[in-house]
């Protein structure tokens, strides 16, 4: 893995509740990895890196310190992403 294959989105972004029309997931309490300028971390931009089990978070933090050497794992209690329903067809 290396760094291109990761999105980063700002926490202040997805925390937010969307006054946009349209379709979104929310991700309710979940430990992600969290970069130091506050972004987390998608793999490929379509893969979450956030888990419900801190444990399983914090192991693939740690592996991602090669990448991000500050990244550390948060509780995030709303997640809100934009989705369009054509990627599930």
């Amino acid at each position: 893995m290396v760094e291109k294959d990761f999105k980063k989105v700002s926490i202040e972004k997805v925390t937010t509740i969307p006054d946009k029309n349209g379709f979104y997931e929310l991700y309710k309490n979940r430990f992600w990895t969290v970069t130091e300028d506050n972004c987390i971390l998608f793999y490929k931009d379509r893969a979450p890196q956030c888990n419900s089990n801190k444990s399983i978070t914090e192991s693939f933090t740690d592996y991602y310190k090669s990448i991000f050497p500050n990244c550390r794992t948060e509780l995030i209690e709303n997640v809100w992403l934009s989705h369009d329903c054509q990627d599930y067809i």
